[in-house]
């Protein structure tokens, strides 16, 4: 708090390079300009990003907090504490270089002030980048911590309560968890699995006024996915003579049928309902069920499959049909979503205004906003034998973009501004080189006519009768847009990508194939090139993950009242 008040209400000249010196600054431009302003973290994984969010959000709390009826600020330390306590919980994970827990989602914090610059509430986005997660871990990467911190960390009355009695042996042959055992027994030094660790997440719960309800309901749902990953999944047809077990779905049904039955006990829903959820989206999928509506892509930009079923206009060759596995694990990505909506939910509750309902005077109270953004890190190998994976990709990609911002506010608007105004400034011979060539490569959209002219000579096409004599590099689509193309087909073909890409980038500014499967994106201006593997990529993403609505109504419908009434909550219309 010292520190803070020494900066606190400071111009520029006055303040030392510091954190706070530049939340103050951003801070008074919002006040002198009264333009929303944004504060983006960039930099390499592990570099701090985090707790610099942290010390920005805590300098704001501490400097612009809105003072309740009872002269008690909404915005403490002790709530701001809870919050990243959760969310390195929850969204975070170790990798080789970050053992404390790499972030993997985009935190976009949105601050509201009122128009005597006093923060009135906050909001809280979390959007992830690394979609199969809880499923696959790249280069023995762990899974999210609090499953770790579930088993490793809490005390034995709990783990009774969740059955995770038998912790190492839950999470042998997992489908969820593929680090090896020295993951979980030699290097827990590196990693703070203690009592303590899992009561500040406890604690945090109730800092940010969880109901117990919402707490019980999380643990249970993380409990049942890591039960539901030791079930596992396999054709019935392998199984039949195993167990006798009924079963409605012919395709797919447990390895386990007593973690399974564990599970469902997690769940509050029998054994048929879970069966039904996970392994009749199999074949609903394949039925076509709703291709009609248009979104976002797992791959972050727009596909024009509704579903993870084949759309009308999908050629013969392509198809999207999930397997038994696949079907488990789309429910379980599924499940820790809905964790990831309830924990975000409930967050932004306990920053949520108090203006007794008055919704008209907290409309008229807020004057401008301000964004603090903080992303994955820059992400490079941890060494030769280990290929970065495709959510290093993503969040590599992220970062390039954000560069390509900063450029163009700090650079390109600033020149603008100049020649708008008649003045003669040459600034051109001391500007950097732009980052937007690399961007554009990256997720540059192929033409109408090229898309046009693929159809028509897709060896896939219905039209048998027309050559494929279009080179593929005149789609001119860029990395992104041909990756999602290539998990498309059934048969897909890693040195077919790598001969796309290559063509892509003919001059090799910022491609290099290495391998078979292996190739070099070269970052940051060509200074850090990162080596990628295409085998996972086809092999883990080709399916499209998503849990339908019906399984959601299975939670609604639990026979667990804390689990119904919190997706009850959390689900209408009028809930938080």
């Amino acid at each position: 708090d010292q520190v803070i008040s020494l900066f606190k209400g400071c111009k520029t000249e006055d303040m030392p390079p510091h954190i706070y010196s530049f939340t103050q600054n951003v801070y008074r431009n919002m006040l002198s300009s009264r333009q929303d302003q944004t504060i983006v973290l960039m930099g390499h994984s592990g570099s701090g990003k985090t707790e610099n969010a942290k010390l920005v959000l805590n300098y704001l709390f501490k400097v612009a907090g809105l003072k309740q009826a009872s002269n008690s600020s909404n915005f403490t330390e002790a709530k701001l504490n809870a919050t990243f306590c959760l969310l390195n919980a929850f969204c975070s994970v170790r990798t080789g270089k970050n053992l404390s827990g790499a972030n993997k989602f985009l935190n976009v914090f949105l601050l509201e002030f009122n128009h005597a610059g006093q923060l009135s509430s906050l909001l809280l986005q979390l959007i992830g980048t690394d979609h199969t997660r809880i499923v696959y871990q790249p280069n023995d990467e762990s899974n999210f911590l609090i499953f770790y911190y579930m088993m490793f960390c809490s005390d034995e009355l709990f783990k009774a309560e969740y059955g995770l009695t038998n912790d190492l042996e839950l999470l042998a042959n997992n489908l969820f968890f593929q680090s090896s055992d020295d993951f979980y027994r030699e290097k827990k030094k590196g990693v703070d699995y203690t009592n303590k660790c899992f009561e500040q997440i406890r604690d945090s719960f109730k800092q940010l006024m969880f109901t117990s309800a919402e707490t019980r309901t999380l643990f249970s749902l993380l409990a049942a996915i890591i039960r539901l990953g030791k079930a596992g999944a396999t054709s019935q047809s392998a199984t039949a003579a195993a167990t006798s077990t009924p079963s409605v779905n012919k395709a797919g049904t447990f390895q386990s049928v007593d973690e399974a039955h564990a599970a469902a006990n997690l769940l509050g829903i029998t054994f048929s309902q879970l069966h039904d959820c996970i392994f009749n989206n199999q074949s609903s999928s394949s039925n076509g069920a709703n291709s009609s509506s248009a979104r976002p892509s797992k791959y972050g930009h727009l596909s024009n499959k509704g579903s993870s079923a084949a759309s009308p206009d999908t050629p013969s060759g392509f198809s999207n049909q999930l397997t038994p596995i696949e079907c488990l694990k789309g429910f379980c990505i599924g499940l820790y979503q809905e964790c990831l909506n309830i924990l975000a939910n409930c967050i932004n509750r306990a920053f949520k205004p108090n203006f007794n309902s008055n919704v008209y005077y907290y409309q008229q109270s807020v004057s401008n906003s301000m964004l603090i953004i903080d992303p994955p890190g820059f992400q490079y190998q941890l060494d030769e034998k280990h290929a970065a994976s495709y959510s290093d990709l993503i969040c590599n990609y992220l970062n390039e973009r954000f560069q390509l911002i900063f450029y163009q506010s700090n650079f390109i608007n600033p020149i603008d501004n100049y020649t708008q105004e008649g003045l003669d400034v040459d600034l051109i011979e001391h500007i950097p080189e732009s980052p937007s060539h690399l961007v554009n490569w990256l997720d540059k959209p192929p033409t109408a006519t090229s898309l046009l002219h693929h159809r028509m000579d897709s060896p896939l096409s219905a039209n048998n009768n027309v050559s494929n004599k279009t080179n593929i590099a005149n789609l001119n689509g860029g990395l992104l847009w041909l990756i999602e193309e290539q998990m498309s087909y059934d048969q897909k073909s890693p040195r077919d990508l790598l001969k796309k890409l290559a063509d892509s980038d003919p001059k090799k500014l910022f491609f290099s194939p290495n391998q078979a499967t292996n190739f070099t994106i070269y970052h940051k201006f060509s200074q850090f090139p990162v080596q990628y593997n295409l085998d996972v990529w086809l092999d883990k993403l080709c399916k499209d993950f998503n849990m339908s609505q019906r399984n959601l109504q299975s939670l609604l419908d639990s026979k667990k009242e804390c689990i119904s009434a919190t997706f009850m909550a959390n689900t209408s219309p009028n809930g938080t």
